[in-house]
């Protein structure tokens, strides 16, 4: 439980139980811990009506909530990929709506770029978990809305809910 809430369980604790699997294939240590960032990005969405909204709106077509998905029902899994600035900073794979993914990540998972969790990326600052965090409710954006439209739904939605995100 420590480690998921970066060592702070008085400031980063997670009420709701909610858990996202994490599978860091970069081979390298990082600056920020990936489980902080999960933890607040769980705490953003179920804290912002906003967010949850968005996210409980459209789960609803498959008789679901954020809950769900937080909790590991769907086995959503954050893979920390390789780098390089060239890479793309995040990527979802859902095969047969996505086809440009990395094969490296797993189907029905979200990929985060390693450099996302190095300070040296943003702003060596508060500034740098937050903005990670809302990389991966980006991601987590694509994969709720390729779950319940089963299509490609663009870049759109990730875009949208950035908007949504108050820190």
């Amino acid at each position: 439980m420590y480690a998921y809430v970066g060592g702070n369980p008085v400031n980063y604790t997670d009420p709701w139980g909610l858990r996202i699997r994490i599978s860091d294939q970069s081979g390298r240590s990082h600056d920020i811990n990936p489980n902080r960032v999960v933890g607040m990005a769980i705490v953003q969405i179920m804290n912002n009506p906003e967010l949850k909204g968005w996210f409980d709106s459209m789960l609803a077509k498959k008789g679901e909530t954020i809950s769900n998905i937080l909790t590991g029902k769907h086995d959503v899994t954050l893979t920390i990929y390789p780098g390089g600035l060239s890479d793309f900073i995040g990527e979802t794979r859902c095969d047969g709506f996505f086809p440009e993914t990395r094969n490296d990540i797993p189907n029905m998972s979200i990929g985060l770029n390693a450099d996302v969790f190095d300070y040296s990326w943003w702003h060596t600052d508060a500034g740098d978990e937050q903005n990670a965090a809302s990389w991966f409710i980006h991601e987590l954006g694509h994969y709720v809305d390729a779950y319940t439209l089963d299509k490609n739904p663009g870049i759109e939605t990730g875009e949208h809910l950035e908007t949504l995100i108050k820190w």
